[in-house]
């Protein structure tokens, strides 16, 4: 059966879209906010998580982010989150993005996604709302650097069965700054989402380092660049993202 699926799949993807004969290679989605187009390579398993301690509104909190990221078909990527706390997980999220543009000379990778965030948690770690958002996607490297863009709205669940809606922009760059040592900078901005969380703008500032083919290690800071109730405040992370198998185990001859 997988034989024949990774057959089927290869008629329709580019060499490109599979690992090298080598093995997968991690390709982080953390730590910023912002997605790129480009999905995970087809039929590679990836896991990524981080810890980050937060000081918001007098209060300190940490929190472990894991993420399962899968590539089930060519463009299209699938992945489930929980954030962690010392009183257990979070509310899920499950989400996904079809690529439906493949970067060129001249046009960036684009691509649409959706997530809906389930209320699995119980009362002190989750909202007991059902979350939806849905994003496009876009990437580009330019003269070594990587560029990518997010445009998304989200539909946040209110107690009394009703949503309130937000917009989100996002623009994060990264560039090989020596061998396997990179930097990454970001900038999101979210807009009004009730008279109690007001818009918000906040930064991503991060170091990662390549320890061999499939494990990327990171570090560094969430900055709030917007004061008020809705800023997300100051936060200091860490994280891995380990690529954990080809689940198709497909080659090809080149």
């Amino acid at each position: 059966m997988t034989l024949a699926l990774a057959t089927c799949l290869a008629a329709q993807c580019k060499n490109a879209d599979f690992p090298e004969a080598g093995g997968p290679t991690a390709i982080p989605a953390r730590p910023v906010e912002t997605y790129a187009a480009d999905p995970i390579q087809v039929g590679v398993l990836q896991i990524e998580s981080g810890w980050s301690h937060t000081w918001a509104g007098g209060s300190q909190l940490d929190t472990q982010s894991p993420m399962l990221r899968f590539g089930p078909w060519c463009n299209v990527e699938v992945r489930i989150t929980s954030p962690v706390t010392l009183g257990g997980f979070g509310d899920a999220l499950i989400g996904g993005q079809y690529r439906f543009v493949r970067e060129s000379k001249r046009v960036p990778a684009l691509a649409a996604g959706f997530t809906v965030k389930e209320p699995t948690a119980g009362d002190a770690l989750g909202s007991g709302r059902r979350d939806e958002s849905v994003t496009l996607m876009a990437n580009k490297t330019i003269h070594g650097f990587a560029l990518a863009a997010n445009t998304s709205f989200f539909a946040i669940g209110r107690l009394d069965g009703g949503h309130d809606g937000k917009g989100e922009w996002s623009v994060a760059v990264s560039h090989t700054l020596r061998g396997q040592l990179g930097a990454i900078a970001e900038v999101y901005f979210d807009s009004r989402l009730n008279q109690s969380s007001p818009s918000y703008t906040n930064s991503t500032w991060a170091l990662t380092y390549n320890v061999g083919r499939r494990i990327v290690i990171d570090s560094g800071a969430y900055v709030a660049l917007s004061p008020g109730a809705a800023s997300p405040g100051r936060s200091i992370f860490a994280g891995v993202t380990y690529s954990l198998a080809n689940v198709y185990q497909h080659t090809q001859g080149r």
